[in-house]
C-alpha cells in the first residue's frame, strides 16, 4: 500500500509539472536552490553591506564592458568608425514607433 501511495504521488506530481514548460521548470528549480541557501535571518548592515558589494560588482563589470567596447572601437579606421557610429544608433538610439 506504500509502495501504491507513493506511485499515486509521483503521478499527481507529473500531472502537475506538466503545466510548465522547461524555461519555466528551470526557473523554480533556481528559485528552490537559492531559497535554500538564503539566509532569511541577515541583520540590516549585512543586508546594506551586500547591496553596496552587489553594486559595486555591478558598476565593475559595466566598467569591464565599456573598456571592452572602447578597445574594439580603438581598432577601428575611420570608415569603420563610422560604420559602428551608423550601427549604435540605428540599433539603440532610433524609435521605431
Amino acid at each position: 500500500m506504500h509502495h501504491a501511495l507513493h506511485k499515486e504521488m509521483n503521478k499527481g506530481l507529473h500531472r502537475f509539472l506538466q503545466r510548465y514548460d522547461s524555461d519555466e521548470l528551470l526557473l523554480l528549480i533556481q528559485a528552490f536552490e537559492d531559497t535554500l541557501e538564503a539566509s532569511w535571518v541577515h541583520s540590516e548592515a549585512v543586508a546594506e553591506e551586500e547591496l553596496l558589494n552587489a553594486g559595486e560588482s555591478i558598476e565593475a563589470m559595466e566598467n569591464d564592458e565599456m573598456g571592452q567596447i572602447i578597445d574594439m572601437l580603438n581598432q577601428l579606421d575611420t570608415r569603420n568608425l563610422e560604420k559602428a557610429k551608423a550601427i549604435l544608433q540605428d540599433v539603440f538610439f532610433t524609435s521605431f514607433e
